[in-house]
């Protein structure tokens, strides 16, 4: 109870910090309120007691009040971006939050390495193009880096901009920071894939557009549009799926039918066996006076048709 009644005095402190600076609307009163009972819940913490019901409920109005009115901002998010700005002051240019820090960091390791790499003699245009097939050895070894790197940057480039629009609407949660770091492992995939998939030719045929873009190119936007790929090859997948299953359903609809033609068959020969068996015995009757022989022979078409059926 006490973590949870910290958490909301932390929040609804940096809400009101974040409405005041933006001028946003803050209820008359909230501010006063707040500071009391923030003032209090300070002493409290220090001497070892809590807060009354009452106060506890109070502080969860001005915090519900509060986040009203950053929205669409959400109060976690406004807190993280407070507090970080007070106890992370080293590294904060490289962004507001740890996760951009990060991904800032990664970013400019790959942009060094890359520069490394393409201060090597063995990154060129040629080599570069031969890739998987007919290239090995260091030659191979650092132009598959060489493109990774593109691939990363690709990759750590999306992450940004993704995780700073979420912070610039207030939105961002920490929670999904690991969908970051797999966007960054897929990114890899992506640059990879994109590359060494494509023909050779593609990339060797004079006066061709992917000739002219070349594949680090074609690695850094795969590492930005991962997701992208990914719908592509599901797309792919499904239309193959899709023409089996086709197949399949055509087949069975043939069977179902014939099966179908079958049993009609059966049902004709069934009625017209039984309409011979009725004129058969309409004649009988004619010729017949005996009346418990009459019966007789109607039970015997009876139980016939009951076998058959």
């Amino acid at each position: 109870m006490e973590c949870m009644v910290k958490q909301i005095v932390e929040e609804s402190h940096s809400m009101l910090k974040h409405a005041l600076s933006q001028g946003l609307k803050v209820p008359a009163g909230i501010a006063e309120n707040l500071y009391n009972l923030r003032n209090k819940f300070l002493k409290a913490e220090e001497a070892e007691f809590a807060l009354e019901t009452d106060e506890i409920r109070e502080l969860a109005a001005i915090h519900q009040s509060l986040a009203r009115t950053i929205e669409p901002a959400t109060p976690n998010t406004i807190n993280l971006l407070y507090s970080d700005a007070v106890n992370n002051k080293l590294f904060r240019f490289l962004g507001p939050v740890p996760l951009v820090r990060q991904l800032s960091f990664v970013s400019i390791f790959l942009l060094i390495v890359l520069l490394l790499l393409a201060s090597s003699q063995k990154v060129n245009s040629a080599s570069i193009i031969r890739g998987f097939f007919e290239s090995s050895g260091s030659e191979l070894l650092i132009t598959q880096a060489f493109l990774l790197c593109c691939a990363g940057l690709g990759a750590a480039f999306a992450g940004l901009f993704t995780a700073n629009r979420f912070i610039a609407q207030g939105t961002y949660d920490p929670k999904y920071d690991s969908s970051y770091w797999s966007s960054l492992i897929l990114g890899f995939m992506a640059g990879t894939i994109i590359v060494e998939l494509l023909p050779a030719e593609l990339f060797k045929a004079e006066g061709s557009e992917l000739a002219s873009f070349g594949k680090p190119t074609f690695a850094l936007l795969g590492g930005f549009a991962a997701n992208m790929l990914y719908r592509l090859l599901k797309r792919l997948v499904d239309t193959f799926e899709h023409f089996i299953r086709g197949e399949r359903g055509a087949i069975e609809e043939a069977n179902a039918r014939a099966e179908q033609a079958l049993r009609a068959e059966k049902e004709i020969q069934m009625q017209s066996n039984q309409a011979m068996d009725l004129v058969k015995l309409q004649g009988e009757i004619k010729t017949e006076t005996d009346l418990e022989a009459v019966k007789e022979k109607i039970n015997g078409l009876v139980e016939k048709a009951m076998v058959r059926a």
